[in-house]
Formats: structure tokens, sequence, C-alpha cells
């Protein structure tokens, strides 16, 4: 399947509709490699398909009124490298968050995200890196006053996807497109790993 940029920045933005919002799970599949998906985060944390789909069903099960927006994305080749804004209001049990289960509090919460998605040669997802602050993430979830658990670490902690290292949020104090480009010169570098 001879799939375009375009072609990929569609299904990607389809797929992450899907799963924030929700929809028929057997259209859902069809934008992943079910058998061969990986999910990596900071700390080492890894996640097959069904792993991720239980976080979006808890994420659909404790927020209301969710969006999804995507930000500047680059594509190079099958790779996709994107800013990611999840939002949603918090009404009922978080029962994944990176602290664990959660009580509501109301408010407001907005994960901020850095992502590089691999897809198939049938434009399918088969894996996703992500990059994020949980500090500020847990202290919307009013968590403990946002410090971390021990395994989702701060945004400081270094985090190294198939051995690049690379420094969540490396790009706090820079300007904007400069933090894109690092996630393109990583894209490059795990194209080159595998």
């Amino acid at each position: 399947m001879g799939l375009t940029r375009d072609d990929l920045v569609a299904r990607l933005i389809k797929a992450g509709e899907l799963e924030v919002l929700g929809g028929d799970q057997v259209e859902t599949d069809s934008y992943f490699d079910t058998e061969q998906f990986r999910f990596h985060e900071p700390g080492s944390f890894e996640a097959d398909y069904g792993g991720l789909t239980n976080y979006f069903k808890s994420i659909r099960r404790a927020f209301d009124d969710r969006s999804i927006r995507r930000g500047i994305i680059f594509v190079e080749g099958k790779y996709v490298a994107c800013q990611t804004w999840i939002e949603g209001q918090f009404v009922r049990e978080f029962t994944q968050s990176p602290a664990g289960p959660l009580p509501p509090n109301g408010e407001c919460v907005v994960w901020d995200l850095s992502n590089i998605f691999r897809f198939d040669d049938e434009g399918r997802l088969v894996e996703e890196w992500v990059w994020t602050d949980y500090r500020s993430f847990l202290r919307q979830l009013g968590a403990d006053g946002g410090r971390s658990h021990p395994s989702h670490p701060a945004p400081s902690v270094r985090f190294s996807p198939l051995g690049i290292e690379h420094m969540a949020y490396k790009a706090t104090h820079r300007p904007a497109l400069n933090a894109i480009g690092g996630l393109k010169d990583t894209v490059r570098d795990i194209q080159k790993a595998n």
C-alpha cells in the first residue's frame, strides 16, 4: 500500500479521535497492527495494543467533554512526529493515572504530549513513543502535589528509547521549532536503529 504523507497524517488523526472520543472497536482496531503494536513511555513503561486500549477506556470513563488536537506534524518515511493535546473534564475515578487510581476533582485536565509514531506498509500504527510532563499532569489531577510515581518519572529523568538519549521536554526553554527539530532528529535515529 503506497501511502502518502497526507494519508499517514489522516490515519493518525482518526486513530487518536477513535481512542480518545470512543468509537466502534473494530474500526479503531483497523488503524493498528493489534498483534505487533508497542507503546513506549518514560520510565521504561511498555504496553501492547490491549494495554493502550484499556488505558483509553479508563480515560473515556473518567473524563467528560474529551478532545484531542495535533499540533506541528513532521513525517519522515513511515515515522510521524507531532505535538498532541488531550483534554477532558475529570468527573469520575481515573483508574490508570500514573499515580494509581485517583478520585475526580472536577477540573479540566490537559495532557501535553510529544509523540513519535511508526506505521507499517499497510498504514497501521505499530509503535509509539511518548514524552510528557508527569509532574504537571499529576498536579492537574490533584495527586500528591505533582510528585511523580516511581514507574512514571518526573520530566527531568533521562529516557532512552532504543539507546537514544533524549530529555523529556528537552525543549522547555527553546522555541517550538527547535523542539520539533529535535523530534525529527530522534525519528531519524530510531529509523537507523531499526
